[in-house]
């Protein structure tokens, strides 16, 4: 059966509707993805900071756990390769908590979505108290 004069270029038409939308689907899926991953990396980056933090066993003077912290906290990032210029903080020593924040951006494919991930960590440091030899 022969095409219609009428039909001609309908299909044309169509691709170059669908595949915009078909790249844009495919395109944010990806995207969504890549944040995913990097949520994750920012996650466990801070995890890893508040670990230090939480074996310090002070809240006296934090000032040298706090860089070290920080320093494995972006080291750890960094390792991972996703998150670009990945910076760690460490703020509210008080009440036995701290507090860990780890941010950085990643690639981003879709230009209307955030690239920058901020993740935030809060554990309490353990307190050590030395053994006097009485039971309570």
């Amino acid at each position: 059966m022969r095409a219609r004069r009428t039909d001609r270029g309908a299909s044309a038409l169509e691709m170059s509707i669908v595949v915009p939308v078909f790249l844009l689907v495919i395109f944010s899926i990806v995207e969504v993805g890549l944040w995913l991953f990097a949520r994750n990396v920012a996650v466990t980056a801070a995890h890893e900071g508040a670990s230090v933090m939480r074996i310090s066993g002070t809240l006296d003077e934090p000032e040298e756990f706090r860089a070290i912290a920080v320093q494995t906290a972006e080291r750890y990032a960094d390792e991972l390769g996703i998150l670009t210029g990945a910076e760690a903080a460490v703020s509210g020593v008080e009440d036995g908590r701290v507090t860990v924040s780890v941010s950085g951006g990643y690639v981003d494919l879709v230009p209307f979505f955030p690239a920058t991930v901020t993740e935030t960590v809060s554990v309490e440091v353990e307190l050590f108290e030395p053994d006097t030899g009485e039971l309570s």
